[in-house]
């Protein structure tokens, strides 16, 4: 470690580094009961200043929504 960095413990394991870097909703586009088509996106993601967008595989409704802006998710 270089003079003058602050000790910092490193992550001793991949789940630990994944831990670091969980992503947090930053946009829900669906609600129960709603009809999407493959493609339609449905939830954004914010992970190290990187946004991904979940989209639909295929046609279908939404039956549930147990993500909210702002939730932190577990990787895995």
């Amino acid at each position: 470690m270089s003079p003058g960095w602050p000790d910092r413990k490193q992550p001793s394991s991949p789940a630990a580094l994944n831990h670091l870097r969980a992503p947090i909703v930053v946009a829900v586009a669906v609600e129960p009961g709603q009809t999407v088509h493959a493609g339609d996106a449905l939830v954004t993601l914010e992970a190290m200043k990187m946004e991904t967008t979940v989209r639909a595989e295929r046609d279908g409704v939404v039956a549930e929504v147990l993500a909210r802006i702002g939730d932190a998710l577990e990787t895995g």
